[in-house]
């Protein structure tokens, strides 16, 4: 059982939904749209019309959306039909908040503006349930967003999501990820290798195309022929060759990866090897002079080496091709504005104390007058936490992890070794940065479990 910091032994709940304020700027831009005492229900009936004002409304309202989720640095934006009010909610820091409920009757008119925007015909995709994709350039402030659609059928209309990313957004380094000197130290040696493979691997949102990219970032310069395979490319690298797969057209990441092999590269990254062809060429490249990055949805760094053998891989393949396996998680790190100590209780110094004994933190490193939390304040929106903290877990592939893999051993024999030859957990690292008061307690539970 996990407690709150500072609590009097009672478990810490799971959090309520966090919410934009009602006097937030999205609600205030709607509310003065709409105006008082202005009856959408009305403007917006069952049956279909063209009223100018109402197309007018529903462009602004759109535009709206859209904006404060840039402002807010949304990484997604919800539009979901409910049975009496059409709910829209922001991915914020990894975790979706409520940010307005729109009228119902807006709903086919909204979903519609949408699907215009990205390149779809409302009307023809009004008669097909099936889900749809599209995609859009947003311009907002001097900024240029990508924007890309996802509809999926419900029993209430047709749900939209749409994901947002930034093409003027800063690729970080190594150095710029937040990492520990001696993380970064034990992992440059490992990616700077003229040849061979590193996976990152953790699920989705966790990080790994930013953690790629800037591994890409700390490798570029004018000596190296860095070439990219992406689904989509979702930053953009001076003076790396990217390119993004077409699934349609043939342009797989097979095919792709076989095609990138004759531009005599240096270094390669494919966004996400998803199938037991791709992965073959992959492993071949990294043994024939080539240094390659990728990606894969595991739990854990020992569980990538399991999946890469449940894809068909031969066991020497893994063993010779693989450098390294890098696993994350992203953590809500405790907002700067309203931080402040939060002295832990009886219980919860319990619970700190049993979890450092089973990551293997050493009781000298167990302080805990540096633990924190924020109080909610304006520039979090209440939440107590603002941005995000990488959580990694770093595998070399030492001799003896090569020899384990060779007689196909278990995930525990695996797991035992690595730690012995001096890998930190996932969770060793979370409750350190929960010791140094960067995050919470409940916080790295949620990412990582126990």
């Amino acid at each position: 059982m996990i407690f709150g910091p500072g609590g009097k032994g009672e478990p810490a709940r799971r959090p309520k939904p966090p919410k934009l304020k009602k006097d937030s700027g999205l609600h205030k831009r709607f509310a003065a749209l709409t105006g008082s005492g202005f009856s959408l229900r009305a403007l917006f009936g069952a049956a279909p019309k063209r009223d100018p004002g109402a197309e007018e409304l529903v462009i602004k309202a759109v535009q709206m959306i859209l904006e404060e989720a840039v402002r807010h640095e949304a990484s997604d934006i919800h539009i979901e039909p409910m049975a009496d009010v059409l709910r829209v909610r922001f991915r914020i820091d990894g975790l979706l908040e409520e940010a307005l409920e729109i009228p119902k009757e807006l709903n086919l008119h909204i979903n519609s503006r949408v699907r215009v925007l990205c390149g779809l015909d409302p009307e023809q995709s009004a008669s097909v349930a099936k889900p749809q994709d599209g995609r859009m350039v947003l311009k907002f402030e001097e900024r240029e967003v990508d924007v890309r659609l996802a509809t999926f059928p419900t029993i209430h209309g047709d749900k939209v999501v749409l994901r947002l990313m930034g093409r003027d957004a800063q690729v970080p380094d190594l150095w710029q990820l937040g990492l520990e000197p001696a993380k970064i130290q034990a992992l440059c040696p490992l990616v700077e290798r003229p040849q061979g493979m590193v996976v990152v691997t953790g699920p989705a949102g966790s990080g790994k195309t930013t953690t790629l990219y800037a591994i890409l970032q700390t490798l570029n310069n004018d000596w190296r022929n860095i070439v990219t395979l992406e689904d989509p490319v979702e930053m953009r690298l001076h003076g790396v060759s990217q390119s993004a797969v077409q699934s349609k057209t043939g342009f797989t990441f097979a095919a792709g990866l076989r095609a990138v092999l004759r531009q005599d590269p240096n270094v390669i990254m494919v966004g996400e090897i998803r199938d037991r062809e791709t992965m073959e060429i992959a492993m071949t490249a990294s043994l024939t002079g080539h240094l390659l990055f990728s990606s894969l949805h595991t739990n854990s760094a020992v569980g990538a080496l399991t999946r890469l053998l449940d894809m068909g891989m031969e066991p020497y393949m893994v063993a010779s091709s693989l450098s390294a396996v890098l696993a994350q998680r992203l953590a809500r790190r405790v907002c700067s504005s309203c931080r402040a100590p939060a002295p832990p209780s009886v219980e919860v110094l319990r619970q700190l104390e049993d979890l450092c004994a089973r990551a293997g933190i050493p009781a000298g490193d167990r302080r805990w007058d540096r633990l924190a939390a924020g109080k909610g304040c304006e520039a979090c929106r209440q939440t107590g936490y603002q941005g995000r903290v990488l959580l990694l877990e770093l595998l070399h592939m030492s001799q003896a992890l090569r020899e384990l893999v060779l007689q196909k051993a278990s995930v525990g024999e695996l797991q035992k070794t690595a730690e012995r030859e001096g890998m930190e957990p996932l969770l060793a690292d979370g409750l350190r940065k929960v010791l140094a008061g960067t995050t919470t307690l409940v916080e790295v539970m949620r990412v990582v479990g126990a």
